[in-house]
């Protein structure tokens, strides 16, 4: 049995991987739509959305802590299971909406972007398999697609 400091770590590790990977999948989704032209190119942003991004990222906290509390054992993990759910809609519609507001010129970057952050989402599953392998592979993915961006945005 691990110790509770590291099943909490292994937790937010957890929902920031199913967050980041969601984000990014969807994100990418959208941005392949738009360079296709199945979706047009120019930026669409929704109204208030710095609103709606403050209220998705407070409803995946919330839910990422729900999906965990209760006292919830192996057998019966049916209510976390639906707040993980919940928490990956959330981070898909959140991708969306962040890749709908870039506008078609800076698809590339965007996409370079999107590729840092799956590499990113590796490393937190990394953390929460407890194998550093993939943390190490994930966080070199993530920092030449960082890097790569910045060098794109230049």
């Amino acid at each position: 049995s691990q110790p509770s400091a590291m099943l909490v770590v292994q937790a937010v590790a957890l929902i920031l991987s199913i967050v980041i990977g969601m984000m990014t999948f969807t994100g990418s989704m959208v941005a392949v739509l738009k360079l296709h032209g199945n979706i047009a190119s120019k930026p669409r942003i929704i109204p208030f959305r710095w609103g709606v991004t403050i209220l998705l990222f407070a409803a995946m906290t919330i839910f990422g802590t729900l999906a965990f509390s209760f006292g919830q054992d192996w057998n019966d993990r049916n209510f976390g299971l639906v707040c993980i759910i919940i928490v990956s809609g959330l981070a898909s519609l959140y991708g969306v909406i962040a890749v709908m507001a870039i506008g078609g010129g800076d698809m590339p970057v965007s996409i370079s972007f999107l590729n840092s952050l799956s590499g990113f989402s590796t490393s937190a599953a990394g953390f929460m398999l407890s194998n550093k392998a993939l943390v190490v592979s994930g966080a070199f993915v993530g920092c030449s697609g960082i890097i790569l961006t910045m060098v794109m945005c230049m």
